[in-house]
């Protein structure tokens, strides 16, 4: 029997069977591999600066990115407020011991630093101190030590604390680093200090430093933090302050620095930085003198 019609039927067939498969799609390009630089190096993680965007440790210093002043007042660079002392049970108490402020004429300065003598008011002239012993204590007194009954009445007639003076050039800043020391409690800030730094030039001197109570208590856990920096109302003087913990001790110090000293001496040593403006800075120090 003749089959007529099952060739084409095969045929068909074997041509289905026969087709080519569909192209895969082209494979996409690798991405580039963008390398990022290592971030710069971030100094000793320091006990007692946590909260620090920026820390200067000595012998790790890097001023790189220094924030300029914006409005030409009293710059201070990194912020004193991000130290922080270690808590305790009784730190409130310790706290509101601690406070400082010049008179209204900038001719005194009162400063209380939970010391053995209490307050005491510091002629700024000669640097002599009249002690004032506080009556009260926190629950008497909860805004402050300087609303003790004792010590009120001295802010009251000084008008403490008085108006932040004119600052004498906006390229200046003031500016404080740590040293530290590492021992059992970890890397600890055994002296601080403060310097003024002129911004153009990159000069910095010496305003003060501090240190921590001593190295043997140091090793066991003594520390140095900024506390504060104000300007006397007259522009004349600096009182640049550090709080020191030992324990569940704390105490503040204050050393009161005669800025135009400090500014003739500055302008002098950028002279030394700057020699292509030597006689402008040396003419600058010369009439502070």
């Amino acid at each position: 029997m003749r089959l007529p019609n099952a060739l084409p039927f095969i045929v068909i067939g074997v041509s289905a069977c026969a087709s080519t498969p569909p192209k895969p799609p082209p494979a996409s390009a690798p991405t580039p591999v963008v390398e990022v630089p290592p971030p710069p190096p971030i100094p000793a993680e320091v006990f007692g600066f946590g909260e620090c965007v920026s820390l200067r440790v000595a012998g790790e210093a890097d001023t790189r990115g220094v924030p300029m002043p914006k409005d030409g007042g009293l710059f201070v660079w990194p912020a004193v407020d991000c130290g922080a002392v270690d808590g305790w049970a009784g730190v409130s108490y310790a706290q509101w011991g601690l406070a400082g402020g010049f008179s209204a004429d900038g001719k005194s300065y009162l400063h209380c630093g939970n010391d053995a003598t209490g307050c005491q008011l510091i002629t700024v002239k000669d640097a002599k101190a009249k002690a004032l012993a506080p009556k009260g204590n926190l629950d008497d007194a909860p805004s402050g030590i300087f609303a003790d009954k004792a010590i009120a009445p001295t802010v009251k007639r000084l008008k403490i604390p008085g108006a932040v003076g004119a600052w004498p050039d906006a390229n200046l800043m003031v500016s404080w680093l740590v040293a530290v020391t590492k021992g059992s409690d970890g890397t600890l800030p055994t002296r601080l200090t403060y310097v003024l730094r002129e911004n153009t030039t990159g000069t910095e001197i010496e305003l003060t430093h501090f240190d921590a109570p001593s190295s043997t208590e140091a090793a066991a856990g003594g520390y140095v933090i900024p506390s504060a920096v104000t300007l006397s109302p007259d522009g004349k003087t600096l009182a640049l302050r550090a709080e020191t913990q030992q324990g569940q001790s704390l105490q503040e110090r204050v050393i009161l620095v005669a800025l135009t000293p400090k500014l003739a001496e500055l302008y002098e040593a950028a002279a030394d930085n700057d020699p292509s403006h030597a006689d402008q800075w040396k003419a600058k120090a010369a009439a502070l003198k």
